[in-house]
């Protein structure tokens, strides 16, 4: 074994024995709500939450919001929620701290914020907790993901275990397709598909901004963009749009079908999307004898601004179980990306959905300035 990998094993073990310390000195808050709850754990802006149910939500909302504005409301302000995903190979954390710091430069000062860093407990340690909170203040709240929010649907436990134990070898199910991302990375998409947004409007959000970890907001937006998109009349905006590949869409577009047909759902303007403006043109092929009948096109996963109340509406809720017990978001490595474009274009009237201008970059792309904001 080589010098390096001793090395990382002993900082995972001081991590992990942080964590225990923290746990145990720190006076952890216990909080919890009627109906049916899993419990939360603050302490200051650092958070442990287990969200299900709105009295939940209420109490945990009424800790979050004590300090430092008591009188604040979350509606007036904006929600932004990011995945501290920890993938390699550059400095991740790094990119995180320079997202955090566009964020509270570039936004906050025009829009109230309030951002939220969600990992599980190893990812980010105690030590860099707290020197991320001394970096971005009072609007930071860290939250350690619960086990439940973010794993896969029982029925694909024995896969999962398997394609994390060993993805590569030639007897795994073919049908777990994009093998380099790992469970880790699937995960991840539950988190972006489901979580987040119910989480953001149950603390009484109205807006969320949806961001990767690695995307940064590198302009000022001069105005206030609660007030912006009350007043615009948007429920949905992004930043891009790209077209997705066949194995990352495999079967998406044909559930996307299914529920339409079965829940009789007219969609404002999926259609648009499909050959010849025909629904039932909505379904993907591998074969280029056989071109797609729907385009692909998606929007750029990671700048995602929703108006939340989209998210408890009995029939988007509908979609969204049905998407997660069809073992796609593992199997094909479904996230947010396209599962939220198809929400946005069976549910929010077109004339309701925007694209941002702003100055923006995730990882190596750079998007200049378009129109303001």
């Amino acid at each position: 074994m080589s010098v390096a990998v001793l090395l990382r094993v002993l900082l995972y073990f001081i991590n992990l024995l942080a964590v225990l310390h923290h746990r145990s000195t720190h006076g952890v808050l216990h909080l919890r709500g009627g109906g049916d709850t899993r419990g939360a754990f603050c302490h200051g802006q650092n958070c442990h939450i287990g969200l299900q149910g709105e009295t939940f939500a209420q109490t945990a909302n009424r800790r979050l919001r004590s300090e430092p504005d008591k009188n604040s409301k979350t509606k007036d302000r904006m929600a932004v929620l990011i995945l501290y995903a920890h993938h390699q190979p550059y400095d991740r954390l790094q990119s995180l701290k320079d997202s955090l710091h566009t964020l509270t430069k570039n936004v906050l000062p025009w829009t109230p914020l309030d951002i939220f860093v969600f990992h599980a407990s190893v990812f980010i340690s105690p030590i860099d907790q707290n020197a991320l909170q001394k970096e971005i203040g009072e609007h930071l709240h860290i939250i350690e993901l619960p086990k439940w929010a973010i794993e896969e649907p029982g029925f694909l436990r024995n896969e999962s275990e398997a394609f994390s134990k060993d993805r590569w070898r030639a007897s795994f199910p073919t049908r777990w397709t994009h093998k380099r991302f790992g469970l880790g990375y699937r995960r991840m998409g539950t988190w972006g598909v489901e979580y987040a947004l119910q989480f953001a409007h149950a603390l009484g959000y109205q807006y969320a901004v949806k961001m990767d970890d690695d995307s940064a907001i590198v302009q000022p937006i001069k105005v206030n963009l609660i007030d912006y998109a009350r007043s615009e009349g948007i429920d949905f905006g992004y930043r891009a749009v790209i077209r997705d590949d066949f194995p990352v869409l495999a079967g998406l577009a044909e559930l996307t079908r299914f529920f339409l047909v079965s829940s009789g759902v007219s969609p404002t303007y999926l259609h648009e999307s499909c050959r010849g403006g025909r629904l039932h043109n909505l379904y993907m092929s591998e074969s280029t004898r056989d071109p797609p009948g729907w385009d692909g096109e998606v929007y750029f996963g990671n700048f995602l601004f929703w108006n939340t109340s989209y998210w408890v509406q009995p029939m988007v809720k509908e979609y969204i179980r049905l998407v997660r017990e069809s073992g796609g978001i593992y199997r094909h490595r479904w996230t947010e990306q396209p599962v939220h474009t198809m929400v946005a274009k069976v549910f929010v009237p077109k004339d309701r959905v925007y694209q941002f201008g702003f100055a923006y970059q995730h990882q190596k792309l750079q998007l200049d300035v378009e129109h303001e904001p």
